[in-house]
């Protein structure tokens, strides 16, 4: 069950990554290891986990399948109140094909989405030596450039 928790926290780190160390919301934060702790204080400020009632972590205790259901729970009504903020790849892909992206090149259909930084990558046919440029739409902003990836190798 341990092995579990561990599980968790790692994919919840994996959505989103924010330092948050220099907060203190478990008593027993001094005792957390650097591994985990910033998922750990990430899942608590999402609402996933909340501690024990006397304010502590307690990192290594076992979780049972209660806690567990809870925590699984939480994380998936995080997940689903927080979809709709993602652009889907047809509304990224019309943002970038209505930018000045494709006023030197077009998209050549290659695309992936950076979930830490919030944009979609979409790859070009554009040459230009020592790079390989890709439109690059931002989630936030819903605008979208060019990303020239030059290595500075002529």
């Amino acid at each position: 069950m341990k092995k579990f928790i561990y599980f968790i926290a790692g994919a919840l780190f994996a959505f989103s990554i924010t330092a948050f160390a220099a907060t203190t919301i478990f008593t027993d934060q001094n005792t957390f290891e650097d591994w985990y702790e910033d998922a750990v204080i990430n899942m608590h400020n999402k609402g996933i986990i909340t501690g024990y009632s006397d304010g502590s972590f307690q990192a290594y205790n076992n979780v049972n399948r209660a806690e567990l259901a809870v925590m699984l729970d939480r994380m998936f009504q995080y997940i689903e109140a927080n979809k709709s903020s993602i652009l889907s790849m047809e509304t990224a892909k019309a943002i970038a094909e209505k930018s000045s992206c494709t006023e030197e090149g077009n998209l050549t259909g290659e695309y992936y989405y950076n979930d830490i930084t919030k944009t979609w990558w979409f790859n070009t046919n554009i040459q230009k030596s020592g790079c390989n440029p890709t439109c690059v739409v931002d989630e936030e902003t819903k605008t979208a450039e060019i990303n020239w990836m030059c290595t500075g190798a002529l």
